[in-house]
């Protein structure tokens, strides 16, 4: 709730402290956001500071797909991520990454394993390693 409300102001308004957007957030939600709060969900949402006012970032894809050969489902649990060698460990570090900062990734990934050109990404819960596939595909392709 309160992301989709960030993310609407960002887009129709002029923000330019993170002072006027916990105002704003909390006129509109009529609930109480705390500065830290509202700092990590922009930085959850990509959303950065540009010549004073804060805009969403479109996310670029770290690695094109001729760095990634596939991703494979070996159930229940894992995925595979086949890569040209050498860079395995860098693709699994911005997964790591991306479980560190507790993004919606995370929720769905317990780790990652990594070699010269192959990376195992363990799934918490098997009825969830499409969905866990497609996240991963959106973060590294």
């Amino acid at each position: 709730m309160i992301e989709e409300l960030i993310l609407e102001i960002i887009k129709n308004e002029k923000i330019s402290s993170q002072e006027a957007l916990v105002l704003r957030v909390e006129e509109l939600s009529q609930e109480h956001v705390e500065q830290s709060t509202l700092s990590r969900k922009l930085k959850k949402l990509n959303i950065e500071k540009e010549n004073g006012i804060y805009k969403l970032k479109e996310k670029k894809n770290f690695f094109s797909r001729q760095v990634i050969k596939y991703i494979n489902i070996s159930e229940p649990n894992l995925l595979i991520v086949k890569t040209i060698p050498g860079v395995a460990n860098s693709i699994a570090i911005i997964i790591d990454n991306e479980i560190e900062a507790k993004s919606r990734l995370a929720s769905e990934i317990a780790g990652t394993i990594a070699g010269d050109d192959t990376i195992f990404i363990a799934v918490k819960n098997p009825n969830k390693l499409h969905l866990a596939r497609k996240q991963v595909e959106e973060l590294i392709m």
